[in-house]
């Protein structure tokens, strides 16, 4: 059986669950709610043609973490297995999966350079690394990525199980004898695309970027409410993690946030407090600029910045009132929230179809969902 969703997809997901899987302190709520969203799509692999034992043993974790709140301890031990499992799964090249699509010039390149890596520097069998790759070859992470899941796909790497002192990104090459096989045969893929179409993967219309400041009543409120549409919301934290990158840009990971989703909703709520400074007011000013009055955390101006700079049609900025008048905002989808109300709830929902994005908006359970005070 073949499924829509491509190695790549569930290759973003192991790394995901790898991120979680080391994180120390605390797990943000956000992030809690995209990786249980995984958990959900993992089960797709459930369908599959796959090993019996592997079937049975990934069933077996989700199983008593349904519908239940874990510990962060708990989730971070959940996270670690499904990444072994799943680690397991996509080294496997008869997988049913769809290959990534990748230019052959671009791939041989980095395949080339990771061998060279493996064979000059680290010595065979050592673990190499997404970032490495980008460093030395000047090519985007997320092209990295894709051409990773393309050496899963064609038998050339796997990527590690049970290494929990390991860095995140990490993958091995298999066997250089087959390595050199595939970069000196031409590609049958009919799938295979140009340069400029491989960079242009297809973003999931199920998915929702969301860019978010601390206001955590709120910014569940909304990954529920997503949750309810039948949109998986993706947290920031998500996205560096599928980045594979310690320190990705802001462009970056917004360009990588439309190749993967097919929106970004940039949540401004009242999260700082701010007013001019007196000695700068003239006597024309009125009183927003006086009194203190809440407004977003400034780097998600800059985000919202990017973000309409690059997709204006697919990016949507929910205000959650009260709000300080921030910019003129013509031209860019916007929904302001004030307690939560069905007519606001719409009108999202009409934004979000708007960007692209496929909803469910039968039955009442995502009118329902109680906005925070």
């Amino acid at each position: 059986m073949q499924i829509a969703a491509t190695r790549l997809e569930f290759y973003l997901g192991w790394l995901a669950l790898r991120r979680v899987a080391r994180s120390p302190g605390p797990i943000a709520e956000p992030l809690r709610q995209t990786v249980t969203g995984f958990f959900d799509r993992i089960d797709a692999l459930l369908d599959l043609d796959i090993d019996r034992d592997h079937r049975l043993e990934i069933a077996g974790v989700l199983m008593p973490i349904r519908g239940f709140r874990l510990t962060d301890d708990e989730l971070r031990h959940a996270c670690a297995r499904l990444a072994d499992l799943l680690a397991l799964l996509l080294s496997e090249p008869n997988m049913p999966l769809r290959r990534p699509k990748i230019d052959q010039v671009t791939y041989v390149r980095l395949l080339e350079l990771a061998l060279h890596i493996d064979e000059n520097e680290h010595g065979a069998g050592e673990d190499l690394w997404a970032e490495q790759l980008v460093t030395r070859s000047n090519v985007s992470l997320d092209r990295v990525h894709t051409a990773i899941a393309r050496m899963l796909a064609d038998g050339v790497a796997h990527l590690p199980v049970g290494d929990d002192d390991g860095r995140p990104d990490t993958f091995r090459l298999s066997d250089p004898a087959t390595a050199e096989d595939v970069m000196y045969t031409d590609s049958d893929d009919d799938d295979e695309v140009s340069e400029e179409e491989g960079e242009a993967q297809a973003p999931s219309v199920h998915e929702v970027v969301v860019v978010h400041g601390r206001d955590a009543a709120r910014t569940a409120f909304f990954f529920k409410l997503l949750q309810r549409l039948n949109v998986h919301a993706v947290a920031f934290d998500e996205l560096i993690a599928r980045a594979g990158s310690g320190s990705p840009s802001i462009r970056q990971l917004i360009r990588t946030a439309f190749t993967q989703a097919q929106a970004v909703i940039i949540l401004f709520t009242g999260d700082d407090v701010a007013n001019l400074r007196p000695d700068l007011l003239e006597t024309s000013e009125g009183g927003g600029e006086r009194t203190p009055t809440p407004q977003p955390r400034p780097h998600l101006l800059f985000e919202a910045g990017v973000a309409v700079a690059l997709q204006p049609d697919r990016t949507i900025i929910v205000e959650v009132q009260p709000l300080r008048g921030l910019l003129n905002l013509d031209g860019v989808h916007v929904v302001r929230f004030s307690t939560g109300t069905r007519e606001e709830r719409t009108q999202l929902a009409n934004r979000l179809r708007a960007a692209g994005c496929a909803l469910d908006t039968s039955g009442t359970h995502w009118l329902s969902l109680e906005f925070p005070a």
